[in-house]
């Protein structure tokens, strides 16, 4: 596996805006309307010329940076941390998946028991909890554990090949 991008942050609030900015330096940005994963072929389509066995098509790309930022807003919003706060964010890349890592220092959740109970009750439009759904659409595989006495991880696997469109609820 490739490292993409291994970043340690403490502040929580500067903690996204640095993400970004980071993600962004490591792969060039994405526009959402360059993301297009309908299966109509009459739409426009994303070229992935640009896939290589150091970057992932442009499309997978936008999907763990979605990922990574919805799971850290999450943390940022709703975790309840020690102090201080520690959230840390790897990248990683193998041949047909990207792999994403968040450890941090709260008290944790179950995130199967959150995304069964979303689906079960889900609201056509809600104001919150999307971030959750974004995740489980884009990814794969994923997961929240226990990593240590002090620490969670979360890890996703967005696959070049996944396509998401689908498993989004509206």
């Amino acid at each position: 596996m490739d490292l993409i991008f291994d970043q340690t942050y403490t502040d929580l609030e500067d903690a996204l805006p640095a993400i970004r900015a980071a993600l962004s330096a490591a792969w060039p940005p994405v526009r959402p309307s360059e993301v297009d994963s309908s299966a109509d072929s009459s739409a426009p389509s994303l070229p992935e010329a640009d896939a290589s066995p150091e970057q992932p098509p442009r499309r997978t790309r936008h999907y763990v940076q979605l990922v990574v930022h919805e799971w850290v807003a999450n943390l940022t919003r709703h975790a309840t941390f020690a102090n201080p706060p520690r959230i840390s964010v790897r990248v990683l890349l193998n041949q047909d998946a990207a792999q994403c890592e968040i450890t941090d220092n709260s008290r944790g959740f179950d995130l199967n028991s959150v995304l069964s109970t979303m689906g079960a009750h889900a609201a056509p439009f809600p104001e919150s909890g999307m971030g959750l759904r974004i995740i489980d659409a884009c990814t794969n595989d994923v997961s929240y554990r226990r990593a240590s006495a002090l620490h969670h991880r979360f890890t996703a696997s967005v696959p070049y090949d996944h396509d998401p469109w689908m498993n989004v609820l509206f």
